[in-house]
Order: C-alpha cells, then structure tokens, then sequence
C-alpha cells in the first residue's frame, strides 16, 4: 500500500504540472488570440463527454470508506475533508473549463488536449504528463481490491491490522 501512495503523489505532480502547463497556454491564447472567436451559447453535442469527465472527477470516491477508517477523529474531521476534496476538484474542473473555452472558443473540443495546437512542444510536455499522471493515478481505482488480495494471501496467517486496516510488514 505504501507504493499506491507514492504512486498517487506521482500521478498528482504530473497532472497538477499539466493543469499548470494546459493553463499557462490558454492564459496566452486569451492574452493573444490567433483567430477571432465567436462563443455558442448551448452545444448539446458535447453532453457524452460530461458524463466520463463526472466519472473521472469522482474516481477517487471508492476509498471513502478506507478515508474514513483511517480518520483518527472520524466524527469531527469527515465532513471538512469531504467538503474540502470536494470544493477543491469541483474548483479545478470548473477553471479548467472556462479558461479552455475562453482560450479557444468555438475550437473547443471536448476532450481539452484536442484544443492545444498539435505543433507546439508545450503541448506534447502536456500530454505526456497527463499520460503518466492517469496511468499513475489508476493504482487508486484498484487499491480496495489490492487491499482484498493482501488480506486473502495472509489468511491462514494470524492478520494483526494498524489503525490504517494495513498489514504491517514482518521482522
């Protein structure tokens, strides 16, 4: 379990060093734009993709329950980490949206990595830490059943858990 974590600070580096990167290029296509824009108001095409992105922005929700046991105050701290977690994606995605689409307009694609000019390095640095951040991110949707495997392996071994449900490792 030790290793999903330091995977998991991996995957956020990269996607929060793409987010900086993808933000920093649309800061400079609204600064100097390089084509004229014209905004649509409703585009119904693109309502597919807002439910893969609910879906990503939400992976994280199959540890609430791992979360939640960790908590050393469950009662006090569970609603403000919630809420916290929350407020924080929810602001991200958001940002990211409206930057994007203020970057570039009716050029918008659903997928954001479409938008960027295919031509410009910035862009292939964008892709590639996005690549490795969900590649990297992926151990977090898998760790509950990593979590089911470690504990059948050491079933006929007397399982003594921490206050983290982990089994600590032997001498």
């Amino acid at each position: 379990m030790r290793l999903i974590s330091i995977l998991q600070v991996v995957a956020l580096l990269c996607l929060l060093s793409a987010l900086g990167f993808l933000w920093f290029d649309a800061f400079g296509m609204i600064a100097e734009p390089e084509f004229d824009k014209t905004f649509n108001a409703v585009n119904f095409a693109g309502l597919p993709y807002f439910f893969g992105v609910s879906c990503f922005a939400f992976e994280g929700s199959g540890l609430t329950i791992d979360i939640y046991n960790s908590l050393q105050h469950k009662r006090r701290d569970w609603n403000k980490a919630l809420t916290l977690g929350l407020t924080v994606a929810t602001a991200l995605l958001m940002s990211t949206g409206i930057i994007m689409y203020h970057a570039f307009a009716q050029f918008s694609h659903p997928e954001f990595l479409a938008s960027l000019p295919s031509t410009e390095g910035t862009t292939y640095i964008i892709k590639v830490l996005y690549g490795v951040g969900v590649t990297a991110g992926y151990t977090l949707q898998v760790a509950p059943l990593l979590n089911l495997f470690d504990r059948a392996l050491h079933l006929g071994e007397d399982v003594v858990t921490n206050a983290n449900g982990e089994i600590p490792e032997k001498n």
